[in-house]
């Protein structure tokens, strides 16, 4: 993937945090990419508490999707690949971080995922997918590379009227706040943002939703700290009082201030 510089960073994402803006524009471009972003052990977290709001995640995905033939970009370590295969789905997964696909094919040796970036999916052929997914991945084509050659390669894959959806993080206060606290660096396209650059892309938006209340910041993601012990009940209490407590805040229409994450699907025009 392409990477922009620190202060194109800016230009190009406005609802960056102000003290990761001030960062970053210090910084050489060189030391600005999505190294930052490593966790120390994958496949202990995907078998903690945040595995099974991993999974929920997926499953919003899911129900969003349009036929069989799925292409995941920005798979990381596969869980949605994996997933989405164990129920039917012809899914496949690409990353263009070379250490993410070794690890997905060790956790997920059924997920078919490939070393490839956004902007040239060369491997395949016109019309290949009837949906793409863009799992906590839309910040970095946006932030990072050329999300237009990127858009212009979803379409070519999809078939007409293809699927794209759409699982970022929400840049609301909460998450802004445990970043700094964390001192988690990372850009952001928040839903506003994000519902234009479809829309000046070639995609069509349908729907926009908003989950995830208390499962991330208690399971603590792939990069923040745990704060519930790794037992079975225990992470399933989690789970259930995040889907709760997601529907509770969504019935208030409190998505957009109080969800930490947010899903768009979108047909391409």
């Amino acid at each position: 993937m392409v990477q922009a510089g620190p202060r194109d960073l800016v230009e190009l994402c406005p609802e960056v945090d102000p003290v990761l803006r001030q960062h970053r524009e210090t910084q050489s471009p060189q030391s600005i990419s999505l190294a930052s972003m490593k966790i120390a052990d994958p496949q202990m977290r995907l078998r903690t508490a945040w595995g099974y709001i991993d999974r929920q995640h997926n499953e919003l995905i899911a129900a969003r999707l349009k036929g069989d033939r799925v292409l995941d970009v920005g798979c990381g370590y596969g869980s949605l690949v994996s997933y989405l295969s164990a129920r039917g789905f012809a899914a496949e997964g690409i990353d263009s971080d070379p250490a993410s696909i070794p690890a997905a094919r060790e956790m997920f040796p059924d997920a078919s995922v490939h070393l490839e970036g956004a902007e040239s999916l060369s491997r395949y052929q016109d019309a290949s997918f009837d949906s793409i997914v863009l799992k906590d991945a839309l910040h970095h084509l946006v932030c990072e590379g050329d999300f237009r050659a990127s858009c212009e390669e979803f379409r070519r894959v999809l078939v007409p009227r293809g699927r794209l959806v759409v699982l970022d993080p929400n840049p609301m206060w909460i998450l802004r706040l445990a970043r700094r606290i964390s001192a988690h660096e990372d850009v952001a396209v928040g839903p506003k943002r994000a519902l234009t650059v479809l829309a000046d892309n070639g995609f069509e938006v349908c729907g926009i939703a908003y989950y995830e209340v208390l499962g991330l910041p208690l399971s603590g993601g792939y990069v923040g700290l745990r704060l519930v012990p790794n037992l079975a009940f225990c992470n399933a209490a989690v789970a259930m009082t995040n889907r709760f407590a997601s529907s509770i805040v969504n019935a208030m229409k409190l998505g957009r201030q109080l969800c930490w994450r947010y899903v768009i699907h979108a047909n391409a025009k």
